[in-house]
């Protein structure tokens, strides 16, 4: 979405020969991204997505605040270290969580597709089932809210 129709950007991407930096921070790709989309309020926005990327990045990263959440289970009276795929609670929470979040960046990227590479005139049936799409992700993330509520995880800790 930061890159889309703009040529000079693109460039910037194309011509970034650094493995080990962004072409752009994250910050102010999110920020630009939202901005072409049309966010009203972006930075506040990038700030709510930066936290939900390091939310994701715990567990790959090792956070012990996650590990301690995850790494486990109880079993009557014992504590049993785990490594694989988890039915708990938590564990369902965070799925939700990741697949929530993903949906919502993949429904970004559609929008940005459309408003950067079809024509108006040939995109007013696409943009209907867009929001169709746009209200059926709505419901879900209101399910979540129902299902798990706001509560942070991690509080104090951002």
């Amino acid at each position: 979405a930061a890159i889309g129709a703009d040529q000079a950007m693109a460039e910037k991407l194309v011509n970034h020969a650094d493995p080990k930096k962004p072409f752009l921070s994250i910050k102010k790709v999110t920020i630009e991204g939202l901005r072409k989309l049309g966010h009203p309020k972006p930075e506040e926005q990038a700030k709510s997505e930066y936290r939900v990327y390091q939310q994701l990045c715990m567990a790959k990263h090792k956070n012990p605040l996650f590990h301690m959440q995850h790494g486990y289970i109880i079993e009557e009276n014992k504590v049993v270290a785990m490594n694989g795929p988890s039915t708990s609670k938590e564990s369902i929470r965070t799925a939700w969580f990741a697949m929530e979040h993903a949906s919502g960046l993949a429904f970004r990227a559609m929008i940005s597709f459309i408003q950067n590479n079809i024509p108006s005139n040939e995109s007013k049936e696409l943009i209907q089932k867009v929001k169709e799409l746009g209200d059926q992700k709505k419901q879900l993330e209101e399910k979540a809210i129902q299902r798990w509520g706001i509560i942070d995880p991690f509080p104090g800790k951002w």
